[in-house]
C-alpha cells in the first residue's frame, strides 16, 4: 500500500481539545477577514448577479450554478446570509470550482497511529486557502510538518528514526472522517456575527 501524505501536520501539543481551541482561534479570524472583504465587494455590487461579480464560481453543468444566477441583495444581513450560503456551497462541492469564494475550511484532528501518548496528526482542507489555513496553523506554532510519502525519495531534513516513525503514524490512519475530530469554519451565519461584535 502506498501512504502519501505531503501535507500532513501534527499537534504541538498532546491535548486534542486545546489544539482544536488553538486551530479555531487561528483560523477564524482568517476565515471572518476573507468574508469581511467578500461581503464588502457583494455589498457593492448589490443588484448586480453573484456569478457576474464572483467569476466562475462554479463549473457549467454543476448543480448549484443556477441557484447563484440571481441578483445580490440590497439588504446587508441578506448578503452575508447568501454569501454564507454561497461558501458553503463551494466548499462542499465535489467538484474544483476555481473561485476565490472557495475559502470553507475544515481540519481533521486524528489520534496518532503510534498510539494516544502521541500528539494528534492533523489536516487542513480547503480549495483556496488551504495553503495559508496551514502556514498560519505553523506559524502559530499550533503544528508542524509532518508529512510522509513512500512513492519518491525521502527528506533529507528528516533522520530515519522520525521519518519511520511518521510512517507508523500515517499508515495506521483509517479514514480520517470516521477516525477524528473536524473543526470546521464557524458553523452558521448566527455564529459569525455574534462573534464580529
Amino acid at each position: 500500500m502506498s501512504t502519501k501524505i505531503y501535507d500532513g501536520l501534527i499537534a504541538m501539543d498532546r491535548n486534542p481539545f486545546r489544539v482544536q481551541s488553538r486551530i479555531k482561534n487561528v483560523l477564524e479570524p482568517i476565515f471572518l477577514a476573507k468574508f469581511d472583504a467578500a461581503t464588502d465587494v457583494a455589498m457593492s455590487n448589490a443588484g448586480k448577479n453573484w456569478d457576474d461579480v464572483f467569476p466562475m464560481l462554479f463549473p457549467r453543468r454543476h448543480p448549484a450554478r443556477d441557484r447563484w444566477q440571481k441578483p445580490i441583495p440590497t439588504d446587508a444581513f441578506e448578503v452575508r446570509e447568501d454569501l454564507y450560503r454561497l461558501i458553503t456551497d463551494l466548499y462542499k462541492s465535489p467538484s474544483h470550482t476555481f473561485s476565490d469564494l472557495d475559502f470553507g475550511y475544515e481540519v481533521f484532528l486524528m489520534p496518532n497511529g503510534r498510539g494516544i501518548a502521541h500528539r494528534p496528526l492533523v489536516l487542513v482542507f480547503s480549495e483556496q486557502a488551504g495553503n495559508e489555513y496551514r502556514e498560519a496553523l505553523i506559524n502559530a506554532q499550533v503544528v508542524e510538518d509532518y508529512g510522509y510519502w513512500n512513492n519518491t525519495d525521502e527528506p533529507e531534513d528528516v533522520d530515519p528514526q522520525e521519518w519511520a516513525e511518521r510512517k507508523q503514524a500515517w499508515s495506521k490512519l483509517e479514514i480520517p472522517a470516521s477516525d477524528g475530530l473536524v473543526i470546521g469554519m464557524p458553523g452558521t451565519l448566527t455564529t459569525v456575527w455574534m462573534n464580529r461584535n
